[in-house]
């Protein structure tokens, strides 16, 4: 009696640290497939998640979580005989891809919503360095405070970012171009009517904003959390 009670002991020991064992492996497959996602399904910028990302997804998550519950309950030493009955086995895989699912429908609205929200922090942040740059390229001593074609280089530069990022919100290439030189006139007609000291204290600031953009120093972005 007592070997069959410690027996029994035993396999409930060994059937708990192996449940744990998959909790865990389970909450970092679903970890590993938010990354995956955020890296590898095409994001959708434009219309919300798609069903496409979203079925892939989930059936790669869901084929992963089950190939690895068939190891650990081999590993642990089930037999066929031992797998709980088929009702419950049916209820188990139901909850399996129903979290499979949850995981990859989150994980893709993330990935939607990140790539958005960093396509469009990159265009504002091009748009407005190209707006600066645009000015400072009709200023002779901002000209001569650059290596030469430096300020219209960087110009350039932004402009062929924002239309990237531009196009990654729906946005046309005509579009973005007519925006840009749109905001450069009416920043140029703006900062030309200054006078005085309003002109010099535009002039430092500007002088500023123009250093920071042609070195790309803005806020910290691009990050898992922090788009």
């Amino acid at each position: 009696m007592r070997g069959a009670s410690s027996s029994r002991s035993e396999t409930i020991l060994t059937a708990s640290i192996s449940a744990i064992a998959g909790l865990f492996a389970l909450l970092f497959i679903c970890t590993l497939g938010v990354l995956v996602l955020l890296i590898v399904v095409p994001p959708v910028t434009t219309g919300g998640a798609g069903i496409e990302q979203i079925a892939v997804a989930t059936i790669c998550l869901y084929l992963v979580s089950t190939t690895f519950k068939l190891l650990t309950k081999r590993r642990a030493g089930y037999r066929e005989n031992d797998l709980a009955s088929g009702r419950h086995s049916q209820v188990s895989e139901r909850m399996l891809f129903g979290v499979s699912f949850a995981v990859a429908t989150a994980g893709v609205i993330y990935s939607a919503w990140w790539h958005h929200r960093l396509a469009s922090r990159e265009y504002w942040h091009s748009r407005l360095c190209y707006v600066q740059l645009q000015t400072a390229i009709h200023l002779p001593r901002f000209e001569a405070s650059f290596a030469p074609g430096g300020i219209g280089y960087h110009a350039r530069l932004s402009l062929t970012v924002a239309e990237t990022h531009g196009a990654m919100l729906g946005m046309r290439q005509e579009a973005v171009d007519s925006d840009l030189a749109q905001a450069a006139a009416a920043y140029f007609h703006s900062y030309a009517g200054l006078t005085g000291v309003q002109a010099e204290r535009a002039n430092g600031a500007l002088l500023n904003q123009i250093v920071r953009c042609v070195n790309d120093d803005w806020a910290r972005h691009g990050e898992i959390l922090n788009p």
